[in-house]
């Protein structure tokens, strides 16, 4: 029950920030850990309202929505909603994007079998320029390359919290009252080496080919699970999966340090 109260305290304590923040600012600090991506949403919003727009894209329509529903929607609420389109629709699949370009590039011999899987499917008249989805879904090196990708190098790093429903609920052999929160890390679950085999920290495209398929999406968590799934999912394997072997088609890339190890930066 005292996490569960933890929680709820939390979350009055950012209500209670954003509705003074107009009058105090971020005197309290209460936003430092995603400062910088509210600062950026709210330049865009400022600069927009002074500017105007003839484009319909997802701030022309929280605008919109500001003034159908000016009472509900305030200026903090569409600060909030620009700020979310940042981390959860941009900037987690252009970490996966380059999670799978990082990883290939590391890994020659598996770049080199998707190559010859676009270039098989190029010289046979399947692949259409930029490649569409239904295209790249008949080509199962890429796919096993794009979901081995999101395994090894999850965009959400952080726990994903889940209630403890009523009456409790026993994990790992252990009772777990109600009202209590719970959760693991992608991070960890997709490093199981008893899911993902004796390599699972290792990039190996093949475990999605030659591996128990079934059993590793079951606990896939990239992006969430159950009822709790990410929504933005399907999007991001379209734009991942379109977007890969189009890139690799008309670019020969390569690491300008390839003795240099990925670094993570929490912003």
């Amino acid at each position: 029950m005292l996490l569960g109260k933890l929680r709820l305290a939390r979350g009055l304590v950012f209500w209670t920030h954003d509705y003074l923040r107009p009058w105090i600012g971020n005197w309290l600090g209460v936003t430092n850990r995603t400062g910088s991506l509210m600062q950026r949403a709210l330049k865009e919003v400022e600069e927009r309202k002074k500017r105007g727009t003839d484009r319909n894209d997802f701030l022309e329509k929280f605008f919109r929505l500001q003034r159908e529903k000016p009472d509900q929607v305030t200026d903090t609420a569409v600060i909030s909603m620009a700020a979310a389109n940042i981390t959860a629709g941009s900037d987690t699949t252009a970490i996966s994007l380059r999670s799978i370009i990082y990883h290939l590039l590391r890994n020659p011999q598996h770049l080199e079998t998707l190559r010859q899987e676009i270039d098989t499917a190029r010289r046979g008249n399947r692949l259409s320029d930029p490649v569409t989805m239904e295209e790249a879904e008949r080509m199962p090196f890429l796919q096993a390359c794009i979901m081995e990708g999101l395994r090894i190098h999850p965009s959400i790093g952080g726990l994903l919290p889940r209630d403890v429903p009523r009456g409790g609920c026993v994990i790992a052999g252990r009772f777990i009252p109600e009202g209590h929160v719970v959760g693991t890390s992608a991070w960890v679950i997709n490093r199981n080496t008893s899911i993902y085999g004796h390599d699972a920290a290792e990039f190996n495209p093949e475990r999605w080919i030659k591996g128990n398929k079934a059993e590793m999406q079951r606990y896939f968590l990239t992006f969430g699970g159950a009822n709790r799934m990410c929504f933005g999912k399907n999007i991001a394997f379209m734009e991942m999966t379109k977007m890969v072997p189009t890139f690799l088609r008309h670019f020969d890339v390569q690491l300008t340090y390839p003795e240099r190890p990925l670094k993570e930066k929490n912003l």
